[in-house]
């Protein structure tokens, strides 16, 4: 947990993000679709989730958010923040634009803070003017695209 100040408590924080081994892309984004973002890994450091067909659970609580999602050749793109359990968007990302022929990546960046007062579930999305993928391979080391950084304040 990391050290919230001088009060000595601690703030518990998660970090999802999609993972795929080197030289492999991110997954295709269609055309003005909802995409579901693949996330597979996660650190939990006191902030305890259940990450399974891309979702993730939290518990009751206040929370705060910080996710990028890249898109390339996407022309606009914009991701979302999803609960699932309400079939509610809870925050929408930025803006983002990427060019189709010079193959660039932009990233829509989701940031905010959210209330729940239950366990519930939510996924990200991201949409597409037109249909790109989620990330280019660098192929240097293991590849990273959707991260998604949450703690909980209360």
């Amino acid at each position: 947990s990391v050290p919230a100040g001088s009060g000595g408590s601690t703030l518990k924080t998660l970090y999802l993000r999609e993972e795929q081994t080197q030289n492999t892309g991110s997954q295709t984004l269609t055309t003005l679709t909802w995409n579901v973002r693949t996330l597979n890994t996660k650190t939990e450091n006191g902030l305890t989730t259940t990450l399974s067909s891309n979702t993730f659970t939290l518990p009751a609580g206040t929370f705060l958010i910080d996710a990028t999602c890249p898109g390339t050749t996407t022309n606009r793109t914009q991701a979302r923040f999803y609960n699932t359990t309400d079939s509610a968007v809870v925050l929408t990302g930025s803006n983002a634009f990427s060019d189709t022929t010079a193959l660039p990546t932009a990233v829509s960046r989701i940031v905010g803070s959210f209330v729940i007062a239950g366990t519930k579930t939510f996924r990200i999305e991201q949409n597409a003017q037109t249909t790109g993928n989620g990330g280019y391979a660098c192929n240097f080391t293991t590849e990273v695209y959707t991260q998604v950084f949450i703690t909980q304040i209360a």
